[in-house]
């Protein structure tokens, strides 16, 4: 098979890799990866969707799900977190055929034949490809799950589940352009994952060449409004007014946000040093069958001044479309080549983040303008 032949020696590094980090009287379960991820992004959403295991591994104990991933602000998954009206959103899930030992049935989509995608693990049972007849997102984050109890044939099992994100970047083509991309002000949230754990709140002002889809925006840092008086009582100093969700509460300026509908609590951030904004150039395309808009950009550095971060290389790829109360909304992750805290170099950047257009009325004074585009 093509696919084990091209990634055997991605499986030799990991087994190695692992046997280097265990010991004589320990034998670990199988980890999992993703061995076609360069910094969490995979080159091809019409290709299968690999797993690399450590050794082989007990095939009835293999179970997975491909879900679009979703956490709540402490970074737990939808099926892991406590409100009732949330859940996974799978696209495709696989598990050992009772009827059949040794063999895997496929489900995704909710597709009434009970089949829309094949898989396959190769005869070393440290590769398993999932072909899926549907073309997999562009832009929003991804992750394959890999359920507990996977384990090797001495019996090693795994306890928790391993979640490995990835996703597509989105590239400009001749074909872009954008009937259904608005123009207006966007508020962002960046969660980012590495190379260290925080959040940026962006004011985004976008304009859209309807012709090609090439697009400039001004993003802007955002901070918590300050006024003490949103709440009742009001706020001591050195703490905002957070008014949604509800109740009102006084928090930390550095609270994060939990979804970008808490927008009315931040404002666009003073000039540099001590806010920051910078210059975004890219495309949007319109997706068939009206699925969305797909939104990439040109690699852009952005410097924070309070504290010394620079990250070079900033691309965003995303999908956004309209929901169910036509608000217009985006999701997706973000790659950045070098982060710089203060004049050390950390390593490549990744996280997520999501998006929606504020109101026209609603936008808040000062957030600034979009330059003349491309």
């Amino acid at each position: 098979m093509k696919v084990a032949t091209r990634l055997l020696p991605c499986v030799a590094l990991l087994a190695a890799a692992a046997g280097a980090l265990g010991c004589d009287s320990f034998d670990s379960p199988p980890v999992a990866l993703l061995p076609q991820a360069v910094q969490g992004m995979l080159p091809d959403p019409a290709a299968p969707v690999v797993l690399a295991f450590s050794e082989p591994v007990a095939p009835g104990s293999l179970s997975v799900k491909l879900i679009r991933y979703q956490a709540d602000i402490e970074g737990r998954l939808f099926d892991e977190d406590d409100a009732p009206d949330t859940a996974l959103d799978v696209l495709f899930e696989s598990g050992p055929d009772p009827a059949s030992p040794g063999q895997f049935k496929a489900t995704d989509w909710g597709v009434e034949d009970g089949v829309d995608g094949t898989v396959e693990l190769d005869t070393t049972r440290q590769l398993f490809s999932m072909w899926l007849l549907r073309t997999l997102p562009i832009g929003p984050r991804l992750a394959v799950l890999v359920e507990p109890g996977l384990s090797d044939d001495a019996g090693n099992s795994t306890r928790a589940r391993q979640v490995l994100q990835f996703g597509f970047a989105f590239s400009c083509s001749e074909q872009a352009g954008s009937k259904i991309f608005p123009d207006g002000v966007y508020f962002f949230l960046l969660d980012v994952e590495r190379p260290v754990g925080t959040q940026l709140q962006l004011f985004a002002a976008i304009e859209v060449d309807r012709d090609t889809g090439s697009f400039v925006g001004q993003f802007t840092d955002g901070d918590r409004n300050p006024d003490p008086n949103r709440c009742a009582p009001p706020c001591e100093e050195g703490k905002a007014c957070r008014t949604l969700p509800p109740p009102a509460q006084c928090v930390t300026q550095s609270e994060k946000g939990g979804t970008v509908d808490e927008y009315p609590d931040w404002l666009p951030a003073a000039a540099p040093p001590e806010g920051f904004s910078f210059t975004v150039q890219g495309c949007v395309q319109d997706l068939p069958d009206a699925q969305g808009v797909a939104f990439g950009n040109a690699p852009v550095d952005a410097v924070v001044y309070q504290p010394a971060v620079t990250a070079k290389g900033i691309d965003l790829s995303a999908s956004f479309a309209y929901d169910e109360q036509h608000v217009f909304r985006g999701a997706g992750s973000f790659t950045a080549e070098q982060v710089f805290l203060g004049t050390t170099p950390s390593g490549p950047g990744t996280g997520t983040h999501t998006a929606r257009l504020i109101p026209e009325d609603e936008v808040p004074p000062g957030v600034p303008p979009s330059p003349h585009g491309p």
